[in-house]
């Protein structure tokens, strides 16, 4: 297993104080002055900004491109910005395929020995068997964390030296603000079990032997690709109850199977492992239980086939542009699994009807009249000969009765495919 690891840590503090004096003047038997009270008033300005960043890769691969936590950091941010980007997506799916087609390499990561029964064959064989609680784990994945905390702050103190009193009061100089960003993609798993060791061995184990190892239990694996983006910022204290203001961004779907698994190996060894070689002789899962977000796939991209993401429109016969014959294109993409097509993401063309909502801006606009659904230009463009606009297609999920439930957005803000319209006399 390769494991990359990048973290920084920034932390800047600035401290402002700002101290004014001022002494009360009385007066003895109306006209001797002397002083009665010194007040002393102080500010203290804090200003905070903290920033902690993460990057860890975990993977059973040896290429470069996959490894880079910064580039796939640099992605995941940037898909968080854009979802709908076609280019940005392919290359992250790609990357996803590539950490979820690795092989699997379980790890040992705790064991207990049960019993260790023996016996002696004519003073130079030992035969056993070794019955231990196994559980193994694996990681196939990449994953980083951003935090980044500002805050500023005014501390006043009024002191009153001889009057041996003190108040003190404070208030926000600017907005607390808190961003959070995370992601993680890749797959991990986890399995449990007994390990049953039935071998025979020339006078001891260390010396050399030859075994039958079977292990088999439960196992539990998760895969998918998640990322999240979280800001808050709290107003100035202006009133009773100060303000927050709270977004949240996420982007993704994830799969987690339950099964049974067994394995059985030959191994032979000698000189205390100095030479060793196994084989595996059966190897098998068999899932039994299975979540995966929206039945293992997952909306990346709304396209209609063959139409690109500008039209040009000429002549006053061709100032419409007709939608009631396209199809739904929608891109997808196997989380793993049980499912199949891991990783892979392919086109699903299903009819527009009910699927898209649809809106004109400039100078189109859509008419629905008589069962129709096309783009038309105004009739003020008509007359001076051209007309430009975007005609903007928003994915509506379908309802749980629709063939086509499956297919739902994987973030939380509505999936859009944008055309530019162009139209000349």
């Amino acid at each position: 297993m390769q494991i990359e690891m990048s973290s920084t840590l920034q932390q800047e503090m600035k401290l402002d104080l700002v101290t004014k004096g001022k002494a009360e003047w009385s007066y003895a038997l109306g006209f001797i002055p002397y002083i009665s009270d010194y007040k002393v008033k102080l500010n203290a300005n804090i200003q905070d900004y903290t920033d902690i960043t993460f990057d860890i890769a975990a993977l059973n691969t040896k290429d470069d491109d996959i490894v880079s936590t910064q580039t796939i950091d640099e992605e995941m941010k940037e898909l968080l910005n854009s979802r709908n980007g076609k280019d940005l997506t392919d290359r992250l799916v790609e990357r996803y395929r590539a950490l979820i087609h690795e092989k699997k390499q379980w790890h040992n990561l705790f064991s207990a020995n049960i019993c260790n029964p023996s016996m002696t064959v004519a003073l130079l064989f030992n035969l056993y068997l070794d019955v231990d609680f196994v559980m193994d784990g694996y990681m196939n994945l990449a994953l980083g964390a951003d935090f980044t905390y500002q805050c500023a702050n005014q501390y006043s103190y009024d002191i009153s030296l001889f009057g041996r009193k003190a108040e003190n009061h404070a208030h926000k100089l600017s907005r607390e603000k808190i961003d959070f960003e995370f992601y993680v993609l890749g797959k991990m798993g986890i399995r449990a079990g007994l390990k049953m060791e039935f071998g025979v061995a020339l006078i001891c184990k260390e010396l050399a032997k030859v075994s039958i190892d079977i292990q088999g239990g439960p196992y539990i694996e998760l895969t998918g690709f998640f990322a999240c983006s979280l800001e808050q910022n709290k107003s100035s204290e202006t009133g009773q109850q100060p303000l927050t203001d709270y977004s949240c961004d996420y982007w993704g779907g994830i799969n987690l199977e339950a099964g049974a698994y067994l394995e059985i190996t030959f191994e032979a060894e000698a000189f205390a492992g100095i030479a060793s070689s196994s084989m595996t002789l059966y190897e098998k899962e068999w899932p039994l239980w299975s979540y995966s977000t929206d039945s293992a796939v997952i909306v990346m991209d709304i396209g209609w086939k063959g139409m690109p993401d500008k039209i040009t429109l000429k002549g006053r016969a061709n100032n419409i542009f007709d939608l009631k014959e396209q199809a739904l294109g929608v891109l997808t993409i196997g989380l793993g699994g049980s499912h199949g097509d891991t990783g892979m993401m392919y086109p699903q063309w299903m009819p527009l009807d009910d699927m898209v909502s649809v809106s004109c801006t400039g100078d189109f606009f859509y008419d629905t009249q008589l069962g129709e659904k096309r783009a038309m230009a105004g009739m003020a463009s008509l007359l001076r000969g051209y007309a430009n606009g975007q005609l903007i297609l928003t994915f509506v999920p379908p309802k749980e009765d629709s063939p086509y439930a499956k297919f739902k957005p994987c973030s939380n803000k509505p999936v859009t495919h944008v055309i530019d319209l162009e139209w000349t006399a």
